[in-house]
């Protein structure tokens, strides 16, 4: 089975999210600056970047698809915020090689369940931490 590997980012700036958007070019590594054609606002002309238009000068939280949809069908990236039919909430984050849903307890500890299809069957996605940020608070 081939993984479909995909990415979205969130613009702090603007307090928008791209979604569809193709990679250009990358900065060095340790210093990834992308330029990216985005389904927000789009280059006049591939290449030719003008890298002095601020929009293409600030930095954007890029999170990964995780190759897994919800029970409704809704692909599934990182940041996302999942919930479950008793309203039980969680993060989808990339932790130790792999995709999680981070949830905190009543106790203020956290635990980690890896994210799989039989997992999901009952979860859906409400939001994102970057949207929608009230629904994840305690």
């Amino acid at each position: 089975m081939k993984r479909e590997i995909k990415f979205r980012a969130w613009d702090d700036a603007r307090k928008e999210m791209h979604h569809e958007f193709q990679f250009i070019k990358s900065g060095d590594e340790g210093n990834d600056w992308i330029i990216f054609i985005s389904d927000k606002q789009t280059l006049k002309t591939g290449f030719e970047v003008h890298v002095h238009n601020p929009y293409f000068r600030q930095q954007f939280r890029i999170m990964q698809f995780t190759g897994l949809k919800d029970k409704n069908g809704k692909e599934i990236y990182e940041g996302d915020i999942l919930c479950n039919p008793k309203q039980l909430k969680g993060t989808v984050v990339y932790y130790e090689a792999g995709f999680y849903l981070e949830a905190k307890r009543k106790d203020s500890s956290v635990w980690y369940m890896p994210l799989n299809t039989g997992m999901l069957l009952n979860k859906e996605v409400i939001g994102n931490i970057y949207e929608n940020p009230e629904l994840i608070k305690q």
